[in-house]
């Protein structure tokens, strides 16, 4: 007699999703909009027009729950629909992204809807012809929540942390910072060649410290802005720093209260046993992260 095969394991952002839908306290525009992630997230992987038509249905939501045509007061406060879809769908990637690994493909579907949307937002409204516009606060707002909750600490949270990081840096082109940094570029690029569960130690490292590149990267910069500060007196508050936070078309430098900023970017450095590494002699943070065994 044969063996049963062996029951598919749901996976846990499919879970999140599905008890999300059903709490008493989700409004209408989170549900209709999680609807539309989910549509992307359950795509085939081989569909490479998942991205756009999610991109397109959020579009079409929102003229027509907040650009009605027989209602005119909309055209007094065009971005109030704005704030209503955008400030659902921020959320919800993040949300979602803890629970997917780096190297999948729906976690480029994500940042790639969060990049389209941006991308394709008008700059200006027009009431002959609404469509959707783009506000830089709704993304900050939510990078500093999750900057702040999952930097490095001692809790066992590594893979979520490195699928947080990989989405900011995926994200980084609107999020703020300089076009073309060199670790910006590293990340991108060596997303696209991800590693596989099968790949020698070696790959396995190297997908690793481009997942991270990121995350050292700023780390340093908020490391040596804020001994900057403490040097001139300037800060008094040693948890502050300062971070640019808003579009390339206008960098506007604003005030984060970062915790632990200089153990982030010391808990990244490469030791003689990095923290993604196993954890044994020298090893930093908290038990380490085996990409071979990636695991949510």
């Amino acid at each position: 007699m044969g063996n049963a095969p062996e029951a598919k394991v749901k996976p846990q952002w499919l879970t999140y999703m599905d008890e999300f839908a059903v709490q008493d306290d989700v409004d209408a525009v989170e549900k209709e909009t999680l609807v539309f992630i989910r549509e992307l997230l359950l795509a085939p992987d081989t569909d490479e027009h998942a991205t756009e038509r999610a991109i397109q249905a959020v579009q079409a939501y929102y003229r027509e729950m907040y650009c009605p045509p027989d209602d005119p007061y909309w055209k007094q406060d065009p971005g109030y629909g704005v704030l209503q879809v955008i400030g659902s769908i921020v959320p919800h990637v993040f949300a979602l992204v803890e629970h997917i690994p780096f190297d999948d493909v729906r976690h480029k579907r994500l940042a790639d809807l969060l990049l389209g949307l941006k991308e394709q937002a008008v700059q200006e409204f027009n009431p002959d012809d609404p469509q959707l516009g783009w506000d830089p606060r709704l993304l900050d707002e939510v990078t500093y929540d999750y900057w702040n909750a999952m930097h490095y600490d001692a809790k066992d949270r590594c893979n979520r942390s490195i699928s947080v990081y990989t989405l900011l840096a995926r994200l980084t082109p609107i999020m703020g910072g300089k076009s073309g940094s060199w670790a910006v570029t590293d990340v991108v690029e060596g997303l696209e060649e991800p590693a596989s569960p099968d790949s020698t130690p070696l790959v396995l490292n190297a997908a690793a410290v481009i997942a991270t590149q990121f995350v050292r990267f700023a780390g340093e910069v908020l490391v040596r802005e804020q001994e900057e500060e403490r040097r001139t007196s300037r800060l008094q508050s040693a948890g502050a720093t300062w971070l640019v936070g808003s579009a390339f078309e206008h960098i506007t430098l604003y005030q984060y209260a970062l915790h632990g900023v200089a153990q982030v970017f010391a808990g990244l450095q490469q030791t003689e046993a990095p923290y993604w590494q196993s954890a044994g002699a020298g090893a930093v943070g908290d038990g380490g992260c085996r990409l071979g065994s990636y695991r949510h």
